[in-house]
């Protein structure tokens, strides 16, 4: 029962922090495309379209097993107006595995606010949550547009008796023409019990502009729970996951994404891969 309850937590967990990174990813490359164009005094198109599909693999010791992810995203977009996207995939790990879709819309305006919407579910005894509800607000800060801090609420209810509600914090700064630094802090209140979990993380990418992207990513933090059974008892544990990351384009509208995984708690260590390719119009 242990064992199960903890698996059944840390694949949300790992979820959730997947979605706050790419949240903040993707009003990161927004920011970087309005600024990269204006500088090159470019209109931008009246819509753009992007279509993005791939696969990862991961690996955890103390024969806990094996875990593989499927998925395709599409988006539509116009600069400093608003990005719809849309997200279908397929995840295997710890004994369960299930389809999740989600659906995020992003809002601009006065060339400076944002507004994001975001909502997920999915299939599978616990390895996508019942429910689970992303809401941001973003600033762009400085003359060039070259600094962006977004705050957020997430809700999410797991398959049983879990949930928390977490409130995120992220800045993102676009240091001269070659460089992105950014970080974020995570504040969850788990349910039942109150529990407060802790976390956050940092990252540095190269890149020039639609050629390559090449970036690193530490993030840390602690997770604790409350197992609900005949008796109910606090887990907690520490957390650290390390992500190195590169984007290949092979022309200004279709590319090749990889990213390598490793990370570390007390139950195991696990090791990941993946790959994806795609293609803007």
């Amino acid at each position: 029962m242990f064992k199960m309850m903890h698996r059944i937590v840390v694949a949300s967990r790992l979820g959730g922090v997947a979605v706050i990174v790419w949240m903040t990813v993707s009003c990161a490359l927004a920011t970087v495309s309005g600024v990269a164009r204006a500088a090159e005094g470019d209109a931008p198109p009246p819509h753009t379209k992007y279509i993005e599909g791939g696969a990862d693999f991961t690996h955890f010791t103390n024969d806990v097993g094996n875990g593989n992810n499927q998925f395709i995203t599409f988006s539509m977009s116009r600069e400093w107006a608003y990005m719809l996207r849309f997200d279908l995939g397929r995840a295997q790990r710890f004994g369960d595995e299930g389809v999740g879709i989600g659906a995020v819309f992003n809002s601009y305006f006065a060339k400076s606010w944002s507004t994001g919407i975001g909502v997920s579910t999915g299939s599978g005894k616990f390895i996508f949550p019942r429910y689970r509800l992303d809401v941001s607000l973003g600033y762009t800060f400085l003359p060039a547009g070259n600094l962006r801090a977004t705050i957020g609420y997430v809700t999410e209810q797991s398959k049983g008796d879990n949930s928390y509600d977490r409130i995120a914090g992220s800045l993102t700064w676009y240091a001269g023409a070659h460089w992105i630094v950014g970080g974020y802090l995570n504040y969850d209140i788990g349910q039942p019990g109150d529990t407060i979990t802790k976390s956050g993380g940092a990252g540095v990418t190269w890149y020039t502009w639609q050629e390559r992207y090449i970036g690193a990513t530490v993030e840390y933090g602690d997770v604790n729970y409350t197992q609900v059974g005949v008796t109910d008892f606090l887990v907690a544990y520490e957390q650290v996951w390390v992500r190195a990351n590169y984007s290949e384009y092979f022309n200004p509208t279709f590319g090749l994404n990889l990213r390598a995984d490793w990370g570390t708690n007390k139950f195991y260590d696990f090791y990941g891969i993946s790959a994806s390719v795609f293609k803007s119009w």
